[in-house]
């Protein structure tokens, strides 16, 4: 295989088994390792098995959020707020510096390695999707 190993992680293990068996179908190489990112041990488990799985590693899309209210910030509780940051940015501040040391460790990271947070605002009906849409360069590389 000439891709990348990838795990494919979310708070449902179906669907990331289900994703990580099409992968493997298709010729590629990945693991499921479930995980919600608003539980901060689970992230510890995420990153860990990880490491055991493939040694390193070299991207990280951080792509979960949430959204629990829609309609206008002015009527969003703070409990609503709070969870938004928490889950939003929170916790993928925890996931990221969980990981940069062990990439920060290696020569030459910053050429090689990027961590990104996307959010896909809609997912459109293509048949595709781009998970690329929305990303910011979070290594500032």
């Amino acid at each position: 295989s000439c891709g990348a190993k990838v795990v494919i992680s979310s708070g449902t293990a179906s669907t990331c088994s289900d994703v990580a068996e099409a992968i493997r179908h298709g010729g590629g190489e990945a693991v499921a390792i479930p995980c919600n990112v608003s539980h901060e041990a689970e992230l510890d488990v995420l990153v860990q098995r990880t490491m055991d799985e493939w040694q390193r590693i070299d991207i990280l899309v951080c792509n979960a959020a949430v959204n629990p209210h829609y309609g206008s910030m002015a009527e969003a509780s703070g409990a609503v707020f709070d969870k938004v940051m928490d889950t939003n940015v929170k916790y993928v501040a925890g996931l990221c510096h969980r990981v940069i040391p062990q990439m920060a460790a290696r020569q030459g990271w910053s050429r090689h390695c990027r961590v990104q947070y996307c959010r896909v605002p809609r997912v459109r009906q293509t048949g595709r999707v781009c998970a690329v849409e929305g990303c910011r360069n979070a290594t500032g590389a």
